[in-house]
């Protein structure tokens, strides 16, 4: 059946866009073709390729300074790889085209790629990737550390668990790639937080806090900026933390904006999924169920 919703990133001006919709492949659409728009809304664009190395994926990272592209919770793949990790090399963006797989692990629901700069020389220049893994029966809700360097050899360099876990969804590895902010997609979740992990060894990653949210939705996508981490939960809105003592495990809530008045219950279907911090007006774009919002958190003056 068909989803309406679309996973989309952007690389070299060129937007790739995944779906779990049967038969969807990657689409690859130009946005410089955005600029010549003369149309009355709404105007409906072809895309300028489809990558047909899988045909449904739950979601689509992008490392922009590799030029690769990491497919995760694909499926229909022509390819062979399970559905953990699809990787296309997207650095001629019309033209995608397979460059390996990683299945040392199940599924794998999201990633944040990076070339690496952190504290574990080892892998200094390597490219690694960062996933969120849930796998209840197998290996349990973990966060993966992969090396993704030789994209036709991918290695696992950690497979860990973490306390009372639940789904486990998005994270981010925060600037100087030594800290990894992990959210947990649940409704039964108590309390509901954001669990904090040291990655000084990428080998053994430890679980070093957890910060409960004061509003106990459902979590959501979140993203760092300076010294900021901009999270999407659902019903509560768009929540800001202090990431400053971070190294002892800890976060502190500084600002919110909450785009679902009526309750900040756990659930879905209300509120936000994920947001945009990275415009150098301060201006962080939120995507809802209920609409998109610009908002400016004063929060961006004290960086």
């Amino acid at each position: 059946g068909g989803q309406f919703w679309r996973d989309i990133k952007v690389y070299a001006d060129h937007a790739f866009i995944v779906a779990e919709s049967a038969g969807h492949g990657m689409q690859v659409l130009d946005l410089n073709r955005l600029r010549d728009l003369d149309a009355a809304a709404p105007v409906i664009l072809d895309a300028d390729a489809r990558y047909t190395g899988f045909l449904r994926a739950h979601n689509i990272a992008i490392n922009e300074d590799s030029g690769f592209a990491y497919a995760v919770g694909q499926r229909d793949d022509t390819e062979g790889c399970i559905s953990s990790m699809h990787i296309i090399d997207i650095r001629d963006p019309k033209n995608p085209t397979f460059a390996g797989c990683f299945d040392a692990d199940d599924y794998v629901h999201d990633a944040h790629c990076v070339i690496y700069d952190g504290p574990d020389t080892r892998f200094t220049g390597h490219e690694i990737c960062v996933n969120s893994s849930p796998n209840p029966g197998t290996t349990g809700n973990t966060v993966v550390v992969a090396d993704v360097t030789d994209k036709a050899n991918p290695v696992m360099l950690a497979n860990v668990p973490w306390p009372n876990s639940g789904f486990s969804h998005q994270g981010w590895l925060q600037d100087g790639h030594r800290y990894y902010l992990h959210t947990t997609e649940s409704t039964s979740r108590t309390p509901q937080g954001v669990d904090i992990f040291d990655l000084a060894d990428l080998t053994d990653p430890k679980h070093i806090g957890f910060f409960e949210s004061p509003a106990q939705s459902t979590h959501h996508n979140l993203y760092q900026k300076n010294r900021y981490v901009y999270q999407s939960n659902y019903s509560s809105g768009l929540r800001i933390y202090d990431t400053r003592n971070v190294a002892a495990g800890q976060l502190s809530e500084v600002a919110y904006f909450d785009v679902y008045p009526p309750n900040d219950n756990t659930g879905f279907g209300f509120g936000t999924w994920s947001n945009y911090p990275w415009f150098s007006s301060g201006v962080v774009a939120v995507h809802g169920y209920q609409g998109l919002f610009l908002v400016k958190p004063r929060v961006g003056e004290r960086n």
